[in-house]
């Protein structure tokens, strides 16, 4: 009894590891930006050279400094920052500076649930998260 217990255990377990969905949370994407906009400081420095990041609103992609990040289409993305770093239409950067500074900027990314704000002070190249709002 205790064997054919333990066996029904484990495949109830296993089946719900793989019906739940392996979708990336907002958070976890906020962090990864701004960890991928930290090393993009960081290549700017290690250089001596600007770096730009690339947003396109249209896809909802990130160019960031080792991958492509694409947000699902639930996910609103607005970015502020310096008008200068409009590149067309739908595609905005963000700059970093060899001496740490940045065009600076502001990435707000949506969803029904939860919002996540992550800044870049133009002066120090600081770049924060903050939460915003959450359902859950």
């Amino acid at each position: 009894m205790l064997v054919a217990l333990t066996i029904v255990s484990v495949l109830v377990a296993s089946i719900s590891f793989f019906i739940t969905e392996r979708r990336p949370t907002l958070k976890g994407s906020s962090v990864k930006i701004a960890q991928q906009l930290r090393l993009a400081q960081q290549r700017a420095m290690r250089n001596q050279r600007p770096f730009r990041v690339e947003v396109n609103l249209a896809e909802n992609s990130f160019q960031l400094v080792d991958e492509t990040l694409l947000l699902p289409e639930d996910v609103a993305v607005t970015v502020r920052t310096a008008e200068d770093e409009l590149i067309d239409r739908e595609t905005v950067g963000m700059t970093f500076f060899p001496d740490a500074s940045s065009s600076g900027g502001t990435i707000l990314l949506e969803s029904e649930r939860e919002s996540f704000e992550i800044s870049i002070f133009w002066i120090t190249g600081k770049i924060s998260i903050r939460q915003l709002s959450s359902d859950g």
